[in-house]
């Protein structure tokens, strides 16, 4: 079972509510950690496509995405706030 944070009193709108803070492992030990509404597959798929992206930039290290915990939200600061703290 994955774990799951409900940040109460919000209102969901379909874009945050499911939202998730994610971590992207690396072979050499690195983390990388991020949040997005978007399935983890699909957003590895973005993070490896995305030159700008520093998963892009460390592809040939093997990139593995893992769900941290879903953290459903109308309130993006409060999402920021979830996801600074699995850092």
């Amino acid at each position: 079972m994955q774990p799951r944070l409900e940040l109460l009193n919000c209102e969901f709108n379909s874009m945050n509510k499911n939202a998730k803070i994610y971590k992207i492992m690396f072979d050499d030990g690195r983390v990388y950690i991020g949040l997005t509404c978007v399935e983890l597959k699909m957003w590895l798929k973005c993070h490896l496509s995305n030159k700008k992206s520093q998963v892009y930039k460390n592809k040939k290290k093997n990139p593995k995405i893992a769900l941290v915990v879903s953290a459903p939200s109308s309130d993006n600061k409060s999402l920021e706030n979830t996801e600074s703290c699995c850092c």
